[in-house]
């Protein structure tokens, strides 16, 4: 039964798909073997699939894990292991974790190269989410990485200004996976990969943490917000 709605978006071949992403009618995705993030045309049709072949928007990545869209200004932030160094490279998924900028076309702020925005401080990050239009009140910059590292001190959620300084730990929990903001209400929620795992929220800079969901999901996984209200719907692993 829990099966039911399946249905198959793309045709088969892909290469260890990782993150997915619906924008503008478009469906996005990285593969971690191909070190390519894809996308086709979402065609609204009883079969679920893509319009046309899908298209390399990135192409070089070293075993992505996941990405997020700053459209405002022309980005896309990614997740990747290793490629750093050619020595770096041939380790692929076991080699240094970073997080890159890369340009969507024409960047509107005028970049033009892929930036290393973190290249240390990470041992196994996954997930990541952003608020590209959050304003520090303190420090008046704009935009917020959040992602999730099971690694780092027993398990963290980490955050980091777009351009690469603030880092800090939001959250200290053991086994976080998928991670999701409310950019409305600057509110931020994380699963645990984790038999009878909850949703737990925070604010934006860790001082109010609360669980939000009863402790009974079973390794939960991806994670995403409605922004008309602001409920956090997971993926599940059966």
């Amino acid at each position: 039964e829990r099966f039911s709605h399946t249905a198959y978006k793309t045709a088969s071949g892909l290469a260890r798909p990782s993150g997915l992403v619906y924008a503008g009618g478009d469906l996005y995705w990285a593969e971690q073997d191909s070190g390519v993030l894809r996308y086709c045309k979402s065609a609204y049709t009883s079969r679920g699939l893509c319009s046309a072949a899908s298209h390399p928007l990135l192409s070089g990545l070293n075993c992505p894990q996941d990405f997020v869209f700053d459209f405002t200004r022309g980005h896309v932030y990614v997740v990747q292991y290793g490629g750093g160094t050619a020595a770096d490279r041939a380790l692929s998924c076991m080699g240094t974790a970073r997080i890159t900028r890369f340009d969507l076309g024409l960047a509107a702020d005028g970049s033009s190269a892929p930036l290393d925005v973190l290249t240390s401080g990470m041992v196994t990050p996954t997930f990541l989410a952003i608020d590209p239009l959050y304003v520090d009140p303190l420090t008046a910059k704009a935009g917020l990485l959040f992602w999730s590292d099971a690694g780092r001190d027993g398990g963290s959620v980490m955050r980091l200004a777009l351009d690469g300084t603030e880092l800090a730990q939001v959250m200290h929990l053991s086994s976080p996976s998928g991670v999701a903001v409310d950019t409305a209400r600057q509110a931020l929620y994380v699963t645990q990969q984790a038999r009878g795992a909850a949703v737990a929220w925070s604010s934006y800079d860790g001082r109010w943490q609360k669980y939000v969901s009863s402790f009974s999901f079973y390794e939960p996984r991806g994670l995403a917000v409605d922004p008309s209200d602001g409920s956090a719907r997971r993926r599940a692993l059966f």
